[in-house]
């Protein structure tokens, strides 16, 4: 399990994956910090920085870091990819809710 990896999600019917946003270098934690992906159809507000949009198997999804949370590394479901890719716009909008600039 690595940082930006995208994991599925037992409440698929809302937010179908999570995004691990958590450094590797805290990999012993038992928790991991997650944002929650919507389904960019589903998705009715404007994108902004803090909800960056990505492709995750050929289908478009917003990342929802307005949400982050830590959840048991143990709930998490399988790894269906990564967003390693997008990890600018990932870390901006951490930074972005976290510092506020």
């Amino acid at each position: 399990m690595a940082q930006f990896d995208v994991h599925r999600t037992r409440t698929a019917a809302v937010y179908p994956f999570v995004v691990n946003i958590q450094a590797d270098v805290h990999a012993k934690l038992d928790v991991r910090l997650v944002a929650p992906m919507i389904a960019r159809s589903r998705y009715t507000q404007l994108l902004t920085r803090l909800t960056p949009a990505v492709i995750v198997r050929e289908a478009d999804y917003v990342v929802l870091l307005p949400l982050l949370a830590a959840v048991p590394a143990a709930s998490l479901g399988e790894i269906i990819g990564s967003l390693a890719p997008h990890r600018d716009a990932l870390i901006a909008a951490v930074d972005l809710l976290v510092t506020g600039s």
